[in-house]
């Protein structure tokens, strides 16, 4: 580096530190104050550390630092920085190859760990690749690495199906005859184990070995089921697949696992508003649980039963044939339970009473919501259901009933499709409907709503 030509009247340290002192000055927007020399002590009359630095040569100076640039930072350009791969939607692992493959390598024959040796350093190299966002040498490691493995796998096949072959009932009493042939296979292979638990006449450990390399294979084999299941080549159709499951309302919005991220980021690209579907499925979970409430499952039940029970006391009552006079229709049954029980009109008046009491039991816990019945829930069941009403006026009155009752039961939203005894391949079937009993006048029908069929 060249140093600028110094004052003969000047000494060096004297310019060094009068030209640091005027840059200092200057990228301060300070005025140039006091040089060096100006600034004397009031006794000594020389300048401030002049003694100190006075011998200090030119050679011995080290050359003095740029002044700092006011020229703008020039911008970072990223655009030819490496990316990882775009293909794999997940950080490729090879870790659950790791204990298989180290436990094979140990127990096998040379021609079986030289490509595992190989698969373990193909593996490192496309995790290394994969890292780097070098994808053609990610892709090309792990063809290898497959490839290797194959091959270290089909050799330990190979080598375990003539050892079996040798020793078949794997017993100690046959070791002895079993011997040469194991030998010979551990030889030709280059099979340092088990030639030595051969020459050691061991035949706990020969079981040992064969039985390690077995397990270590049969691991191996899920390790590749899971690396593919994980990131093989088809997840990004499952993904699809999934995804349009969820828009079509087939399956819940709710994803999770490996493939949360693809099935996402397809949702997002199809303009499918993920949010709302969200809180739509919460809404419908939390139905689906009040209408599978032990209290729904009760009023459900509570209702198609009267809805039937109403059939049957129309049917009596058409049978009855009573007046129109509410005192005497009250007389006549009376006369009819208490001097004519044995008589065909007796028995058909005992059964009248029956069917209207139990819809009146129905009905009144049915005001309850399925819970027992109080007595205001009574009181509005006997004026609803009156057995002493004529034949049409209680025929006319239980109509009503049933038509209102219907108009409740089908206004619970999700009642029919989502409801108790809604169709659910989940649940046993029920068994057919028993036939509706025979009444004096021939047999009673009625549809899926419990309204009668006219015949």
């Amino acid at each position: 580096m060249a140093f600028e030509a110094l004052d003969p009247g000047e000494d060096a340290a004297t310019a060094e530190k009068n030209r640091r002192f005027e840059r200092r000055s200057i990228f301060e927007n300070q005025p140039t104050g006091p040089t060096p020399e100006q600034e004397t002590t009031a006794d000594q009359g020389v300048p401030r550390q002049q003694t100190r630095i006075a011998q200090t040569t030119v050679s011995d100076q080290a050359p003095s630092p740029p002044p700092p640039s006011l020229e703008p930072i020039p911008q970072i350009h990223l655009q030819n920085m490496p990316q990882v791969p775009q293909g794999q939607q997940f950080t490729p692992s090879y870790d659950v190859f790791k204990d298989p493959m180290i436990v094979l390598a140990g127990l096998s024959s040379l021609f079986t760990r030289q490509p595992l040796m190989n698969a373990m350093n193909y593996a490192s190299g496309a995790m290394t690749g994969f890292h780097q966002g070098q994808q053609d040498v990610f892709k090309q490691k792990d063809v290898q690495f497959r490839q290797a493995l194959d091959r270290a796998i089909d050799q330990n096949k190979a080598e375990l199906e003539k050892y079996n072959t040798a020793w078949k009932n794997k017993e100690a009493k046959d070791f002895q005859n079993s011997i040469p042939g194991l030998w010979a296979e551990a030889i030709k292979n280059n099979d340092t184990l088990m030639i030595a638990a051969l020459r050691a006449g061991n035949p706990e450990a020969v079981f040992k070995i064969l039985e390690g390399r077995a397990a270590a294979d049969n691991r191996i084999a899920n390790a590749k089921a899971l690396m593919d299941w994980r990131y093989g080549g088809d997840r990004q159709e499952q993904a699809k697949a999934i995804a349009k499951a969820i828009e079509k309302g087939d399956q819940p919005p709710v994803v999770s696992g490996v493939l949360a991220p693809a099935v996402r980021q397809i949702l997002a690209d199809d303009g499918f508003n993920q949010t709302q579907a969200q809180l739509e499925w919460q809404a419908a979970t939390k139905q689906v649980q009040s209408l599978s409430g032990p209290q729904m499952v009760r009023y459900v039940g509570l209702t198609k039963s009267v809805l039937q029970t109403i059939g049957h006391v129309q049917e009596y009552a058409e049978q009855m044939k009573q007046s129109g006079i509410y005192y005497y229709n009250e007389f006549e049954l009376n006369r009819l339970i208490k001097t004519r029980g044995n008589t065909p009109e007796g028995r058909l008046a005992t059964k009248y009473l029956e069917a209207v009491g139990f819809l009146k039991e129905e009905v009144a816990n049915l005001a309850q919501g399925g819970y027992a019945p109080t007595e205001p829930a009574w009181t509005l069941a006997n004026k609803q259901v009156n057995e002493y009403y004529g034949a049409d006026q209680l025929n006319d009155a239980l109509q009503e009933m049933q038509k209102l009752l219907n108009y409740r039961f089908k206004q619970i939203p999700g009642i029919e499709t989502i409801g108790p005894g809604a169709p659910n391949p989940y649940l046993p079937q029920a068994p057919a409907a028993p036939a509706a009993p025979t009444a004096p006048g021939g047999v009673i029908k009625y549809d899926s709503q419990g309204n009668r069929i006219n015949q």
